[in-house]
């Protein structure tokens, strides 16, 4: 089974305990998408038929970029290789960027995982950790993106937090 990862090397704010590559200005994101886009080109013999059973945007936060760039991204991936009809295609997503909007937008991009960076579900842990929504809003995302038939959602979490009850 073959799979492409993409980096997204951009988020909204810097997590405490976040040691990733990462930026928080997205100024050059046009640039990065077109060095993507050029390296796909690139590579598009490295698999040879072999198909693509999953296409993964991780990060940083793919989330924090427009939906149109990681469309496009998906439709030059689709456009070069062999991809399966059924392929998993995620996006690592945070809480506070799922709208109707975007869910509309990832749907019609083909995206249908989504691997929430969640964290924690204790205010003071996500307060703690820098992170940019509350408990609430990870409840009301999930239940958005499942309205929208998103049905395969994971959740990241963090336990062993210094000074917080486990």
């Amino acid at each position: 089974m073959a799979g492409i990862y993409i980096h997204i090397p951009y988020c909204k704010v810097k997590c405490h305990y976040c040691d990733f590559h990462f930026s928080t200005q997205a100024d050059n994101a046009n640039q990065m998408q077109l060095a993507m886009l050029q390296e796909l080109d690139q590579r598009h013999s490295y698999l040879g038929s072999e198909k693509i059973k999953t296409i993964y945007f991780g990060g940083g936060t793919p989330s924090f970029v427009s939906s149109d760039f990681l469309k496009e991204v998906i439709q030059k991936i689709r456009s070069l290789f062999a991809v399966e009809n059924d392929a998993e295609i995620t996006v690592e997503c945070n809480p506070d960027d799922i709208t109707s909007s975007l869910l509309e937008a990832y749907s019609s991009a083909g995206i249908n995982r989504f691997s929430m960076g969640v964290q924690s579900f204790d205010d003071d842990v996500l307060t703690f950790m820098n992170r940019a929504h509350s408990s609430r809003e990870i409840i009301d995302s999930i239940a958005l993106a499942k309205e929208y038939g998103f049905n395969n959602i994971t959740i990241d979490l963090i336990y062993g937090i210094p000074n917080k009850k486990s």
